[in-house]
């Protein structure tokens, strides 16, 4: 009997009764908080939510209700912004202090609403937990591209397949780089914009459609410069209606579910026991003050690497081929957002992530230096999994 445990939970994010809010006046597909609580030896939680970003503030406070409520520690959880661009972003303390009175009171109702979602979900997830097999495989999936010309593109898609004793499916991972941004510049006859969980929220909620015993969990890759490979052009065409544009991001969804889906009835899932490592690396810069907390879980055959910054792609794969691990799940957006970390030849080429960043030429190189060597050291220290493979 496998030593390893899983859990999974699904909770709606209910805004109806906030909107109109921040320029949005209505939904087009629902947002929603996923967890999984995975046991072994340790304990690891993963909590995605279908937001654009999340503040340090906000990463802060659910952690500490999550360790009030369950007795998780705040090492142990990963709270994943799903990235999707048409959605509520909560305020900043600076912003709130000269707001107007009804957006101090929505802000703190989207907060509420937000917690109470992630302690749902989590609680279901610890609710049904039992014991479970892996399996892991890559496939491969084009409907990304680089924003900029000529520029590297990773195609590799990472998949995770957890099903219970009795062979149901009980959770997938899925780890692509991609920024969910197809529907982020629609907007309604009278200019506002429409609430929706974009390519990946659409990706999930149809693998949960057809396995009900099943939560879908996206966790974005390397997708700094990543974007949908095709878009509606506004500018080209004309306008249509939500429902319609919403059916020209289901093309790209539909070839991300169908990759997702036939790797999934490939995979061979076995019981694996093992003892899993985690440790936080903080990784410094020649600034002082400048430094990121790098998250990393050996978790048997699986390397999962956490980061707040949006790498590149080019970083991501440097990384994804240099570590001894039959399958790396590279993470962005993990506790907290800290813009983009790119390659040094987008400083030099003015790419908008290295604009748009706020860390130096050569911060992301030494930042995938350190990874590799320090899952390589993980890595060796704990090589009981591979008489397992």
């Amino acid at each position: 009997m496998s030593k390893i445990k899983a859990g999974v939970g699904k909770t709606l994010i209910d805004i109806h009764g906030l909107l109109p809010y921040q320029g949005f006046s209505t939904i087009n597909d629902n947002l929603f908080v996923r967890s999984l609580f995975l046991e072994d030896n340790n304990q690891h939680l993963f909590v995605t939510i279908d937001v654009t970003a999340l503040k340090d503030e906000d990463i802060f406070e659910i952690k500490e209700l999550i360790n009030n409520i369950f007795s998780i520690n705040g090492e142990d959880i990963w709270i994943i912004a799903n990235h999707n661009f048409s959605s509520i972003h909560t305020r900043s303390k600076d912003a709130l202090a000269t707001a107007d009175e009804e957006i101090v009171v929505k802000d703190k109702s989207f907060r509420e609403i937000l917690k109470n979602a992630v302690i749902k979900s989590i609680r279901e997830s610890i609710k049904n937990i039992e014991n479970v097999k892996l399996g892991f495989q890559y496939g491969n999936c084009n409907i990304n591209k680089n924003r900029n010309r000529n520029g590297m593109i990773d195609n590799e898609l990472g998949i995770i397949k957890i099903i219970n004793n009795e062979n149901q499916l009980k959770g997938v991972i899925y780890n692509y780089a991609i920024q969910s941004s197809y529907m982020e510049k629609y907007k309604n006859i009278d200019d506002s914009k429409v609430i929706s969980a974009d390519i990946v929220g659409y990706v999930s909620s149809k693998i949960e459609a057809e396995n009900s015993s099943c939560v879908a969990f996206f966790m974005i890759g390397s997708g700094g410069d990543q974007v949908p490979r095709e878009k509606y052009n506004y500018e080209e065409k004309n306008m249509i209606s939500v429902k319609d544009l919403y059916q020209y991001m289901s093309i790209l969804g539909d070839s991300l579910f169908d990759e997702i889906i036939k790797n999934i009835n490939l995979i061979e899932c076995k019981n694996y026991d093992f003892e899993s490592m985690k440790l936080i690396k903080i990784i410094k810069f020649s600034d002082e003050n400048s430094q990121i907390p790098v998250f990393l879980i050996n978790f048997g055959p699986i390397i999962f690497i956490g980061l707040q910054p949006e790498l590149t792609a080019t970083l991501g794969l440097e990384i994804k081929k240099s570590i001894n691990a039959p399958i790396t799940i590279i993470t962005t957006m993990v506790n907290g957002g800290k813009k983009y970390l790119p390659h040094k030849e987008a400083y030099e080429l003015g790419t908008y992530e290295a604009k748009s960043s706020m860390f130096c030429v050569g911060d992301g190189e030494k930042v995938v230096k350190e990874i590799i060597k320090t899952a390589n050291e993980m890595r060796e220290k704990n090589e009981n999994w591979n008489s397992q493979i």
